[in-house]
C-alpha cells in the first residue's frame, strides 16, 4: 500500500542508469505529492499485454540534492530494480488511488513534453525503435494539434520540414503495424466488414463531397476505453492475429483496400491517417492479360459498404448520406464488370483456374437466380471471387458481365448473402434513373 501522506502521478520523460545497481533514475514532473519509500505502480502504453507491475521510490532529487518529499514538481526519482521494470519515455508512476483519465493525462503530456517540445519531432532511429504504436499515434496527434496553433509552422517551407518529419514517422507506424503480434480493428456487424470511417464535407457552393474512407485500428491500451465509450452497438473491435511470417495483418488490409475500397487506416484517431499504398502495395497487372486479371470491384464494394453502415433511422444527415453514397454507387456500377455463378448440365467446360468459363456456341448452362421483386427473378452478381466462395463452392464457375448485360430482361442481386449490407438489389427502373442522372452529371460537368 502507498504511504497515506503520497498520492501522486508522473510519467518518465528520462531515464539514466546507476554504477553497480539495478535501480535508475527516471526524470519525471510530479502530480501530487512523492515520498522517498512509497510504493508505486508502473505503466506501460504498449501493445505489449502487461500485468501491473509495483516498485518503490528508493530516493528523490531536484537539482542533485536530495529531498523526501516533493509536491506538484520535477523530480530525479530513483526506482527500485528499474533496469528490470521495462521503464521508457511515457511509462506511468502512480499510488493506488490515481484515476485511468490522470494515468493517460500524464502520458500524454509526457509524450508531448519530450517528443514534441523537448526533441522538435526530430526523431532518430533509436526514438522510433523505441515507440509504441500508440506512442506514435499520440505524437502524431499532439504534433498536429501544434502545428494548428502556431501559425509561423504553417509557412511552406516549415510545413515541408515537419511534414518530412511526420512521413519519417508514418514508415515506421506503417512497419509496425504490419509486423505486430495483433491488431484490433472496429468491424461492423452489419457487413461483418472492418467499419469504414468517412465524414461528408459540405461546400459554400452547396457541393457535397465525403472524406476517403479509412479503418481503425485501436491500439491495445486503449480497448477498453473504446469499448467503454463506444455508442453504437453495431460496431465492435476484432483482434486480427499476425502468423510466424508475419504475412497475415498485411493479407487482411490487402484485402480491406483492395477489395473493400478502404483508402487508409487511422490509428486510435482520425488525424493519425496512413494511406493504403503506403501500407500495402496495389496488385500489379499490367503484364497479365485482361482475360486473367480477376474480377476485383474496390471502388463498388466502398459505396455497398459505406450504404450498408447506415442506420435505419431515416434521419436528415443519413437521408443526405444515402443519396450522396447511391450516386456514387452508380457511377461504379456503370463501368464495373460482375461474377454471374454459371453450372454446366454436362457439356459445358471447366473453369479456369481463375473460375472463368469460356463459352461455345450450343453449350448448356443454368445461372444462379434469386427469387426477385418481379415476376422475372433477379440474378446474382458477385463484385469479386470473395464474396462469390461465400455462397458457391467450386463446381460453380463464373460468366464476367456488367449489370447492363442482365438488367433488361432480369433484376441483378449483387453480393446475395446472410450480410444484408455486403450487397445491393437492382431493377431496371432504379438502375435507369441512375444512369440518366449519371450521364446528365457528366454532359454538365463537360460545360
Amino acid at each position: 500500500m502507498a504511504n497515506n501522506t503520497s498520492s501522486f502521478v508522473c510519467a518518465v520523460m528520462g531515464i539514466s542508469t546507476i554504477k553497480d545497481s539495478d535501480d535508475l533514475f527516471v526524470n519525471a514532473k510530479v502530480k501530487g505529492t512523492i515520498k522517498t519509500g512509497t510504493e508505486f505502480n508502473i505503466f506501460n502504453f504498449n501493445e505489449i499485454k502487461q500485468k501491473q507491475t509495483k516498485s518503490t521510490v528508493v530516493s528523490l532529487e531536484i537539482q542533485n540534492n536530495p529531498i523526501l518529499i516533493v509536491t506538484d514538481s520535477n523530480v530525479k526519482i530513483r526506482v527500485k530494480d528499474g533496469k528490470n521494470l521495462n521503464l521508457r519515455i511515457g511509462t506511468v508512476l502512480f499510488t493506488d488511488d490515481i484515476l485511468i483519465k490522470d494515468i493517460e493525462a500524464a502520458y500524454v503530456n509526457a509524450i508531448g513534453d519530450y517528443y514534441i517540445s523537448e526533441k522538435q519531432f526530430t526523431l532518430n532511429d533509436e526514438d522510433l525503435e523505441k515507440m509504441s504504436m500508440t506512442d506514435m499515434a499520440e505524437a502524431w496527434r499532439l504534433l498536429i494539434y501544434f502545428v494548428t496553433k502556431n501559425k509561423e509552422l504553417q509557412s511552406e517551407e516549415n510545413s515541408k520540414i515537419w511534414r518530412g518529419k511526420l512521413d519519417k514517422l508514418a514508415h515506421c507506424l506503417c512497419d509496425r503495424i504490419l509486423n505486430s503480434e495483433e491488431i484490433y480493428v472496429v468491424f461492423d456487424k452489419r457487413t461483418d466488414e472492418p467499419h469504414l470511417f468517412s465524414k461528408t464535407l459540405e461546400f459554400p457552393n452547396k457541393k457535397v463531397a465525403i472524406s476517403p474512407p479509412d479503418i481503425l485500428i485501436i491500439t491495445t491500451p486503449y480497448l477498453k476505453k473504446y469499448n467503454e465509450n463506444n455508442t453504437n452497438e453495431n460496431l465492435e473491435v476484432r483482434r486480427i492475429a499476425n502468423n510466424e511470417d508475419k504475412t497475415a495483418i498485411r493479407d487482411f488490409l490487402g484485402g480491406v483496400f483492395y477489395f473493400n475500397g478502404a483508402i487508409g487506416v487511422e490509428v486510435v484517431y482520425d488525424n493519425v491517417a496512413i494511406n493504403n499504398q503506403m501500407l500495402v502495395a496495389p496488385p500489379d497487372f499490367k503484364n497479365v492479360p485482361k482475360q486473367n486479371i480477376p474480377v476485383m470491384n474496390p471502388d463498388v464494394m466502398r459505396f455497398i459498404l459505406l450504404i450498408g453502415q447506415l442506420s435505419e433511422a431515416e434521419t436528415e444527415e443519413s437521408k443526405k448520406k444515402f443519396a450522396l453514397y447511391y450516386d456514387f454507387l452508380f457511377r461504379e456500377i456503370k463501368k464495373a464488370n460482375f461474377l454471374i455463378p454459371v453450372k454446366n448440365d454436362g457439356n459445358l467446360p471447366k473453369p479456369d483456374k481463375d473460375g472463368k468459363i469460356t463459352l461455345e456456341k450450343g453449350m448448356g448452362f443454368r445461372l444462379a437466380f434469386s427469387k426477385g421483386k418481379s415476376d422475372k427473378g433477379a440474378v446474382k452478381m458477385f463484385t469479386d471471387w470473395k464474396r462469390f466462395r461465400m455462397e458457391f463452392d467450386d463446381s460453380w464457375g463464373a460468366l464476367v458481365q456488367p449489370v447492363s448485360a442482365m438488367i433488361e430482361n432480369h433484376d441483378c442481386v449483387i453480393n446475395q448473402c446472410k450480410f444484408q449490407g455486403l450487397g445491393c438489389y437492382i431493377t431496371k427502373e432504379m438502375y435507369d434513373n441512375a444512369i440518366a442522372k449519371e450521364n446528365l452529371n457528366e454532359k454538365n460537368s463537360d460545360k
